[in-house]
């Protein structure tokens, strides 16, 4: 389980790199506090890249547990 978080945690990271340092500065020129530029600025650019890999983390996740790897029992 660890393994997820840690790869879930590079997904968040590499979309927050992601986002282009003009996208910080331009919200600074425009006077946001640092949480306004990462909540209206930041944040929906990097979910936008973070979704993908999220997904695809997400369905390994749900492929490897028990109960979806079960075969329904036979009638």
């Amino acid at each position: 389980m660890a393994f997820y978080a840690a790869y879930l945690s590079e997904i968040y990271r590499s979309a927050t790199s992601g986002i282009h340092g003009g996208q910080q500065e331009a919200a600074e020129a425009l006077g946001l506090s640092r949480r306004a530029t990462f909540a209206q600025v930041i944040f929906p650019q990097a979910l936008r890249l973070a979704l993908p890999g999220t997904n695809t983390m997400l369905v390994d996740l749900l492929k490897s547990t028990r109960c979806s790897s079960q075969s329904p029992p036979a009638t």
